[in-house]
């Protein structure tokens, strides 16, 4: 089956030129948007690739709801991150330099709220609006606003981890936090003892706490403990004295991320990818669960404000506004890469579906502009496994500059990848890799024989699995594996594919790779490189 997804037409009809690398230096990722409780503007982080080097500048926005001209937060400032709203919305707090600070909208000056020697790392508002709770390291500590040193909160042995959450009274902090060698549990700290009340007892990591605004039941994330390549991440309510435990939207089986709360406290709202797409859900205390908003659509992030407006973004960067519980079109509103994607030719990804080990794969390819299906053009298996994470709808920067290059894209979901269920994301029993790579191969040889594909040309970019396919197979004219776990299992004797490493810093396996390349005297290079210079190394070798 084929499916041609027409998102960017309109954007196709008007472009002029090609994507190119050069165009990551101005690429805009938008991530960590933020809706006032009040629903009245949304914030949200920008973060861009300094020209010339492997930093990045991350930087705060902001604009009114329905419709305003964005405005960029604090000057010339870089490294902003985490906007969060107060209570009474009427504070935005963020980190900047590695501390906390606090933008009042009545005129204030930006205000530094810390001055921690351990730069904090998450933190969240009091109901008050009075004090932070914060994480630095492993600890927890409180910050009021009014004034004085951060006030360390006693957790004992655990190890605190993420964002914390503050219970409506002000009397306690839910946080996910782990004893040494343990799994993460969800616990409440009272303010007042420093005593930690453990909610959970499971076997299996638990995380991301939230209080639902009447107190009355607290809502977090787990996964299973159990023998498998992959485990759902499944919602979980409870009664803050852990009583009344059970699992939301369990039929659904698909991972959940971005929990949230309605303002009646009867409702949870929450992200989960499926097939190719990703969408808002919504999960009530009876079991049923519903989709929010509409299929044929991608998003990457998501919050909510009080009346139910919700604000999320898609994967080119656009933030959308939409009320949850009411059908219809989402609202726009910013793009900060709206002039890019006027001026370049972008091609509409495309769904496939081939056949492999009885199953039908889902994949997706980019094609290069102008295609045209007499000629046969080079193909790169473009393998997203590390982490292993889900191909689909929406904007893909680097698929659409390779495709410029002139190479068919292929981005498959094989088995083990999220966004398919449990049961086939645990379908790497014993083979991984290797059922994987065969389900890849079959997307291979399914586009070669639709007559387009120059099977002499064939490339594949991608980790562990990259590494360890070179060592099975010779069909590919070269190969980029990035930070592969040394030569990944295979003989060293097997390798003959020209293959440029990359090592991003995660790890030795790398130059272990590298050596095993030229031992056997095999056309590699070994790179140390990410952000834009990564996709110009890729570029080059996949142009020898």
């Amino acid at each position: 089956m084929l499916r041609l997804v027409l998102l960017f037409c309109a954007t196709a009809l008007n472009a002029a030129q090609p994507w190119s690398v050069d165009d990551l230096w101005t690429w805009r990722e938008v991530t960590d948007v933020r809706i006032r409780p009040d629903g009245s503007s949304a914030a949200w982080v920008e973060a861009s690739s300094i020209r010339g080097t492997n930093n990045t500048c991350t930087t705060l926005w902001l604009a009114s709801i329905p419709t305003a001209k964005p405005q960029r937060l604090d000057g010339d400032a870089c490294n902003q991150s985490h906007p969060r709203w107060s209570p009474d919305g009427r504070s935005l707090a963020y980190l900047a330099g590695g501390q906390i600070w606090i933008r009042a909208f009545a005129g204030e000056r930006p205000r530094q709220i810390t001055h921690a020697a351990s730069p904090p790392l998450a933190f969240a508002w009091s109901p008050d609006a009075t004090a932070l709770a914060y994480t630095a390291h492993t600890f927890l500590y409180v910050v009021p606003l009014s004034g004085g040193a951060p006030v360390p909160v006693p957790t004992g042995k655990l190890n605190v981890l993420g964002e914390p959450a503050w219970m409506p009274d002000g009397k306690s902090i839910l946080i996910s936090a782990a004893e040494p060698g343990g799994d993460a549990e969800i616990y409440s700290v009272a303010l007042d003892s420093g005593s930690a009340h453990q909610i959970t007892h499971h076997a299996g990591p638990d995380f991301d706490p939230q209080p639902a605004p009447d107190g009355s039941r607290i809502a977090w994330i787990s996964r299973d403990a159990r023998a498998q390549s992959y485990v759902t991440a499944k919602l979980n309510v409870a009664n803050p004295d852990s009583s009344r435990g059970k699992i939301l939207a369990g039929a659904l089986d698909r991972d959940v991320t971005h929990i949230q709360w309605s303002s009646d406290s009867r409702t949870v709202y929450f992200l989960a990818e499926d097939r190719g797409e990703s969408r808002v859900w919504s999960a009530r205390a009876d079991g049923s669960v519903r989709q929010a908003t509409t299929a044929g659509e991608r998003l990457v992030d998501f919050s909510l404000a009080d009346n139910g407006l919700a604000a999320a973004v898609r994967p080119s960067g656009e933030i959308l506004t939409f009320p949850v519980d009411v059908p219809g079109a989402p609202a726009l509103l910013a793009s900060p890469n709206a002039p890019l994607l006027a001026a370049r030719n972008t091609s509409a990804p495309e769904e496939i579906h081939f056949p492999s080990a009885g199953r039908a794969i889902q994949g997706w390819i980019t094609r290069p502009p102008g295609f045209d299906r007499a000629r046969r053009y080079p193909l790169v298996l473009d393998v997203r496994d590390a982490p292993r994470r889900m191909c689909g709808l929406g904007f893909d920067l680097r698929a659409q500059i390779l495709a410029a290059r002139g190479f068919v894209v292929l981005c498959a979901n094989p088995r083990g990848t999220p966004g398919f269920g449990e049961e086939f994301g645990n379908l790497l029993r014993t083979r991984d890799p290797g059922d994987d790579f065969d389900d890849l191969m079959r997307g291979a040889d399914y586009l070669i024989a639709q007559g387009f594909i120059d099977p002499a040309r064939m490339h594949i970019i991608g980790g562990p699995l990259a590494a360890w396919a070179i060592g099975q197979t010779d069909r590919f004219r070269s190969a980029v594996a990035v930070d592969p776990p040394a030569v990944n299992g295979t003989d060293p004797e097997r390798l003959h594919t020209p293959t440029l490493v990359i090592d991003t810093g995660t790890g030795k396996g790398a130059y272990d790779m590298y050596s095993a390349l030229r031992a056997r005297r095999i056309d590699s290079e070994l790179l140390r490189v990410w952000g834009p210079q990564q996709l110009e190394a890729i570029l080059s070798w996949l142009a020898r």
